[in-house]
């Protein structure tokens, strides 16, 4: 969900003009990191639930699937929305290298 939902706000632009935006939109450096970073860490939790988790019904219900779901999609179109906005304003570059930089360590 997060992984296909998110490059939708970043690459469709039409989205925002669903909501009413009229405006030009400007596609800044901290604004495809942010999309890449994203990608990457939805892609691992992928792999890591492939890999490496094991699911029983005691540890996770099928019930919760639905509820997981619906959290993770509903965060990241929050997320993707207000980071790949057309109003957003960027921090700066020395902030996007440290943000970037400690969310790939972790």
């Amino acid at each position: 969900g997060p992984l296909i939902l998110y490059p939708v706000f970043y690459y469709y632009y039409p989205v925002y003009k669903f909501f009413g935006y009229k405006g030009e939109r400007v596609i800044h450096p901290v604004q495809t990191y942010a999309m890449y970073y994203w990608c990457f860490h939805y892609f691992k939790r992928i792999m890591e639930t492939f890999f490496v988790h094991r699911f029983s019904h005691a540890t996770s219900p099928v019930s919760n699937v639905f509820r997981n779901c619906l959290y993770y999609w509903t965060f990241g179109a929050w997320v993707a929305f207000y980071v790949n906005h057309p109003l957003y304003t960027p921090v700066n570059e020395l902030q996007m290298k440290i943000g970037f930089g400690i969310g790939v360590i972790c």
